[in-house]
């Protein structure tokens, strides 16, 4: 508490090439922030987000696809990954 007061008086002493006139304490939450640092996107947060997902079974689809074509042939290999992802 001692360190908060000594800072306040501190910070409202005047010296010299400061103005006599008093300023508000603000706290540092009290500072006015622009509108636009809230905004973030959410759409293409929410696209960028499940890019690696779509990417990461494309790939899983075309594996299997590869393994059930040496197997089944090449209308077993379509069919298994089509089983898979749907």
């Amino acid at each position: 508490m001692l360190v908060i007061t000594l800072g306040t008086i501190f910070c409202m002493a005047s010296g010299p090439g400061r103005s006599r006139r008093r300023r508000p304490n603000l706290p540092p939450t009290a500072v006015r922030l622009d509108p636009q640092a809230f905004y973030n996107q959410g759409d293409d947060l929410v696209f960028w987000g499940r890019m690696p997902i779509l990417l990461l079974g494309l790939a899983l689809a075309v594996l299997i696809f590869l393994w059930a074509r040496e197997g089944f042939g090449f209308r077993g290999g379509i069919l298994v990954p089509g089983a898979v992802l749907f």
